[in-house]
């Protein structure tokens, strides 16, 4: 009779079998270290013990001093927050923004059940509460500037000069600014100046009211900090495709004048005179990266671009409204009113010269002798001979150009 035991030893050796003709033989080599341990578990039983006696009590003995050094209360240190100096307000006489470190407690380590501290804390040395300060600081990169203590736990820096744009600043602190108790976390803390950013405006259509054929395309840029001039204006352009071309066709580049506010905080580009096309097109303007502040730090990451339609010869002016009524006189008379609205001003003289108001007959004879018009192709030269023309009596404007000229007739 067969044992259970020896069933199961016959039934693992048929299964080592097995896996040796399918997988083949497997061999194993303990490592140095285990052989040596083994080695000296055999021949110096009494010393291996010992060693690992000794190890098991140090890996106890550093859990033990793990859980009691978590069972401790937390200690209540102090940290700086930075108020990073803002962007300079493009005004006449501005200055650059401050920069405020205030000192705080650090609650974070503390346990729940802990006590907090009241108030604020006070860490500037007495005998500098309220003073400049010329030593134990270091601003990294250097900016020309002042320290000062304002009061106990704030410290302000006056900077003399424009914050370079998108830079990393280090404030590194000696402990003898502060006072011996004051616990402080770190010594050491960054902050980042706002990067530098270009905005476009859009794109207007411009004709100089004083020289009326003359005609611009016309934009403005703002930028977050003073601008480069020669880096912007080597990365600006103003391009139009020739009328009527392909898309395939490259653009051909138009001339253009940039000019500054007084602090070289807006850009306003104007293009070389525009003849206007024989269909309308569209004029771009595109502003490349790496545009560069004036004072300093790192370059525009962007490239942006705008567009306008550039109306045809045949739309840009014409007439937009045209409408009658009745209006009253001072003396409360009633008058009959013509209003014309343009597309774009015009000037006084030139519209008085080249315009003239008819009162069309009553019949038409296109529409078999009925009281209707109803398109201009419907007034022909033979219609206008038999019309009446109107005398007409303009409404001063406040200028001697405009989009809407009004006037009085009988």
């Amino acid at each position: 009779m067969w044992s259970g035991k020896k069933t199961r030893g016959g039934a693992v050796n048929i299964l080592l079998r097995v896996m040796e003709r399918v997988f083949g033989s497997f061999a194993y080599s303990a490592p140095p270290w285990l052989v040596t341990l083994g080695h000296c578990r055999k021949e110096r039983p009494q010393k291996f013990w010992g060693w690992l006696l000794l190890v098991l009590l140090l890996v106890a003995g550093g859990v033990a001093g793990t859980l009691y050094y978590l069972s401790l209360p937390g200690q209540v240190e102090i940290t700086a927050s930075i108020e990073a100096p803002g962007l300079t307000p493009n005004v006449e006489n501005a200055k650059p923004r401050n920069l405020t470190i205030q000192f705080e407690y650090d609650l974070s380590g503390l346990k729940p059940e802990q006590e907090r501290p009241a108030g604020v804390p006070s860490v500037a040395r007495i005998d500098l509460v309220d003073k400049e300060v010329n030593a134990g600081i270091n601003l990294s990169p250097a900016l020309p500037g002042v320290w000062r203590w304002q009061g106990d736990r704030t410290l302000v820096f006056t900077p003399q000069q424009e914050w370079p744009a998108g830079t990393d600043f280090t404030v590194k602190f000696d402990k003898t600014l502060f006072v011996e108790e004051a616990r402080l976390k770190s010594l050491s803390y960054s902050f980042v100046t706002p990067a530098f950013t270009v905005a476009l405006g859009e794109l207007d259509f411009y004709q100089d009211p004083r020289d009326r054929p003359v005609r611009k395309v016309v934009s403005t840029l703002v930028f977050s900090h003073p601008v480069d001039k020669g880096s912007l204006e080597k990365r600006l352009a103003m391009t139009m495709r020739p009328t009527g071309a392909e898309i395939t066709v490259a653009p051909k580049n138009y001339s253009f004048t940039v000019s500054f506010d007084q602090n070289q905080r807006e850009a306003y580009v104007h293009s070389e005179p525009l003849t206007l096309p024989e269909q309308p097109n569209y004029m771009a303007l595109a502003v490349g990266k790496g545009i560069e502040p004036a004072v300093g730090g790192k370059a525009s990451q962007e490239e942006i671009s705008k567009q306008l339609l550039i109306p045809d010869i045949y739309s840009f002016l014409k007439v937009e409204r045209a409408r009658t009524e009745i209006v009253r006189n001072e003396k409360e008379e009633p008058q009959q009113l013509l209003s014309l609205q343009f597309t774009d001003d015009i000037a006084e003289q030139e519209l008085l010269d080249k315009l003239s108001v008819y009162l069309l007959p009553k019949k038409n004879p296109k529409r078999n002798n009925r009281d209707d018009w109803r398109s201009p192709r419907e007034v022909t030269e033979a219609v206008l001979r038999e019309a009446g023309r109107l005398d007409l009596k303009l409404v001063p404007n406040e200028h001697d150009f405009s989009q809407i000229y009004n006037f009085i007739f009988d």
